[in-house]
């Protein structure tokens, strides 16, 4: 019976022993595992951070990018607003220099003006002067208008019905000349030394229907 009880105690003890060797084994293989895990964690949390500070850094870029659009749009529209109150302006200026439609009207009672240009400025202009001239010792009245299509549209049209107006206006009323052909003439050779289409290559021009009427 001793033997027994000391064969058992032998056999406890060598049990107690491999359960302690196999649980200092697992332990050994948890605390791997655990660095193991930690490093990954550790690498991944890197990746991740690195991963956020570039998102942020791309947020930064691009906050930074929107804010140049922001103020290129700004600056777009500061100049195309200023751009356009002068086309605006430039309109205003060229409908000054265009006669009045009640003189015309009372001039030529039933005549009638179909004005619709296609931009703010624009390269069709209509003209019109009525003045008390002598011919042959007898006072008449005379009339000359015209109906003009600039080469170009806009601004660059608008410049030149503006030498149009300016040039009919020095051959008719400051020269007076009356005859359509004679100003015709006049106004193709104005048109040629404004532009210096002597020495350029400018064929800028107009198309142009001239009318003198004699009231009488």
């Amino acid at each position: 019976m001793g033997n027994s009880t000391e064969f058992m105690r032998g056999v406890i003890r060598i049990l107690i022993v491999r359960l302690a060797e196999q649980n200092n084994e697992l332990i050994d293989t948890l605390k791997r595992r655990e660095v193991e895990l930690t490093r990954k964690v550790e690498e991944q949390t890197k990746d991740l951070i690195s991963a956020i500070l570039e998102i942020q850094s791309q947020n930064d870029n691009l906050e930074k990018y929107n804010k140049e659009v922001i103020e290129q749009k700004k600056e777009i529209e500061r100049k195309n607003h200023d751009i356009t109150e002068s086309i605006r302006y430039a309109r205003t200026i060229q409908q000054s220099i265009l006669p009045s439609r009640e003189l015309i009207s009372w001039a030529l009672p039933e005549s009638f003006i179909l004005f619709k240009p296609r931009d703010v400025v624009s390269g069709d202009f209509y003209w019109f002067t009525s003045k008390s001239v002598i011919i042959e010792n007898i006072e008449e009245t005379v009339v000359v208008i015209a109906a003009a299509d600039c080469t170009g549209h806009g601004v660059p049209g608008a410049f030149m019905s503006m030498i149009g107006n300016s040039l009919l206006n020095d051959i008719v009323n400051a020269r007076g000349v009356y005859e359509p052909d004679e100003i015709l003439n006049l106004l193709h050779r104005g048109v040629r030394y404004s532009l210096n289409q002597e020495m350029t290559e400018s064929r800028d021009g107009m198309d142009i229907s001239l009318c003198t009427i004699h009231l009488e």
